[in-house]
């Protein structure tokens, strides 16, 4: 964990001084099911937002880190995404990536009140497709699926099967 935080300091201290800022706020529509592919019941919108930093590699090519706090019902979940964008032409955007899920809080509540965090994680692949509307407005599907997960003893969402699609609009600021 300490070797993929000094990794992601790094690359972000490189990146930073050509970078352009990207904040969002988007809206996703999400079904949970477990692992036999059953719905567990949240089925909603998360609200979540965060920052990307874009950094250009080439003409085509740039290379987007992120930070995003997602809040699903009483689910607290800290994203951080490292994406590889292709531009096809100036609005249509295709990129792939990992992410690493952090869950702080899962919601349940139990007899020890100091005990009610979790150390959910969840590291996921994720593709997409992005269209720029406009200079501050973009359109966004997602595609998440998780290849590794790290649970705590008691239930959490990261615990379940989370492979999302996620549609959603960001704005630049």
């Amino acid at each position: 964990m300490k070797s993929i935080l000094f990794v992601f300091l790094i690359i972000t201290a490189c990146c930073f001084s050509q970078t352009e800022e990207n904040k969002s706020l988007t809206i996703v529509n999400t079904t949970f099911t477990d692992s036999l592919q059953k719905p567990i019941g949240l089925i909603g919108y998360q609200f979540y937002n965060g920052g990307f930093i874009t950094n250009r590699l080439s003409k085509n090519v740039n290379l987007e880190l992120g930070l995003l706090y997602t809040n699903i019902d009483n689910y607290k979940i800290i994203e951080v995404p490292i994406l590889i964008k292709h531009n096809f032409n100036k609005n249509f955007r295709v990129f792939f990536g990992s992410k690493l899920n952090m869950e702080i809080n899962n919601g349940f509540s139990t007899l020890q009140p100091l005990n009610n965090t979790s150390n959910g994680m969840n590291m996921s692949l994720e593709t997409g497709l992005q269209y720029d509307v406009n200079n501050s407005i973009m359109l966004e599907a997602r595609y998440s699926l998780p290849v590794f997960q790290k649970n705590s003893t008691k239930p959490s969402i990261i615990y379940y099967n989370t492979s999302m699609f996620k549609f959603g609009s960001n704005f630049k600021f």
